[in-house]
């Protein structure tokens, strides 16, 4: 019976109709029942106006149900209220507004049409009523609620078609982006990978200890990108599962930071660190991992080469602080030559900053970047991440 009622339930908002107005009206007009002059209201009277209202009720639980009780409403009302009950016509409208509203146009349209030929019958008198007027006044309400109903029917459909267009649209541009970036980006980094395997294999390598190990530096950055790729490629071409977990992600934040101290003194930079976590700390291990990435890049980018770079993490007020500090280099506008050789905008997309703000707000969390205020020279980039348990 649960999950019975669970399916009506789900199909009643697959449907988009909820009937709330139709009821409220369907109320007022019962009301108005009562209050007619000239007719003692009975409980056989009140039990109808109750079935009337529960057939409103059903018809966006169980359209095909309401539509069948719907049928004889009008010359069962006729019989049972007399002339006051000739207003019930426009509850049968309000069903068949409400068939037409949820894509049922044919249930609709039957129940139209037979509510018309139901208004010619006279249960009192047994005799079948000639009255064009009448007929008339029944056909171009029952029209009027198909047209309504069948208005707000084309309006959600419209809405739906253009949410999928959406959809489909965004699907088409993750699947090109992700042959472009498998096409070209993977496959220049498997290269790096493979061609950086077989160099530390290489007799000057092996003799050289500094040279073997800042090759397999080169390597092991190459493999966590192109595994970071192709994390990013699955997400491209299919939807993960909710709370599912990207393999890629680092197995603590202490593994975050120890490579990135590795990373940086590949690159000959002195780094300075002071970490104080509990070995059970729980936070967002992929944002601490990816915030880690782009500060370890910005810092190579914009130091001096062999300066110092200081790391700190530490827990403070249910939150992990995580604070790179390094010096920079002058900018451009400050008269700075550039020692790298390469173009600005090929060291810099301008966009780490947004990147590492959008990844800290999903968990949270908050980045600042700025000089700092003692020391202009110096820029500090830092991480604040709420803690989400221990142990």
């Amino acid at each position: 019976m649960k999950d019975y009622l669970e399916g009506l339930r789900q199909r009643r908002r697959d449907r988009g109709v909820r009937g709330r107005a139709e009821l409220v009206f369907a109320v007022l007009l019962t009301v108005t029942m009562f209050t007619f002059p000239g007719h003692p209201f009975t409980l056989t009277d009140t039990l109808f106006c109750l079935l009337m209202l529960s057939v409103v009720y059903l018809a966006t639980w169980t359209p095909w149900l309401a539509a069948v009780a719907s049928m004889p409403v009008l010359p069962v009302a006729l019989f049972i209220l007399g002339q006051s009950g000739s207003f019930f016509f426009l509850i049968t409208a309000l069903v068949v507004e409400l068939l037409a509203a949820q894509g049922l146009l044919r249930l609709a349209a039957t129940v139209a049409v037979v509510q018309g030929g139901a208004s010619l019958l006279d249960l009192t008198d047994m005799t079948v009523s000639t009255d064009p007027v009448g007929l008339m006044l029944v056909g171009l309400t029952m029209l009027g609620g198909y047209t309504v109903g069948y208005t707000r029917y084309s309006q959600v459909r419209r809405r739906r078609e253009l949410q999928q267009s959406l959809m489909d649209e965004q699907r088409n541009q993750r699947l090109a982006m992700a042959r472009e970036l498998h096409d070209l980006v993977a496959t220049d980094l498997t290269s790096v990978v493979m061609q950086a395997q077989v160099l530390e294999l290489h007799p000057i390598a092996a003799a050289d200890d500094e040279l073997h190990q800042q090759l397999a530096d080169i390597s092991e950055s190459s493999r966590r990108a192109l595994e970071s790729l192709r994390a990013m490629l699955r997400v491209l071409n299919t939807e993960l599962p909710e709370g599912s977990e990207d393999s890629s992600a680092p197995k603590s934040v202490q593994e975050s930071l120890r490579a990135t101290v590795r990373e940086l003194k590949a690159h000959r930079f002195r780094v300075r660190q002071s970490v104080s976590l509990p070995a059970d700390v729980q936070v967002d291990r992929q944002v601490v991992a990816r915030v880690l990435t782009e500060m370890r890049s910005n810092a190579v980018k914009h130091s001096p080469p062999r300066s110092e770079i200081i790391l700190t993490c530490t827990v403070a007020h249910d939150e992990l602080v995580l604070t790179m500090s390094n010096e920079r280099l002058p900018t451009p506008e400050e008269g700075a030559g550039d020692d790298t050789g390469l173009p600005g905008d090929l060291l810099s997309s301008h966009i780490g900053l947004a990147s590492m703000s959008g990844r800290a707000a999903v968990a949270r969390g908050t980045v600042t970047a700025g000089p700092e205020k003692n020391d202009p020279q110096r820029w500090r980039t830092q991480l604040k991440l709420p803690i989400v348990g221990t142990g």
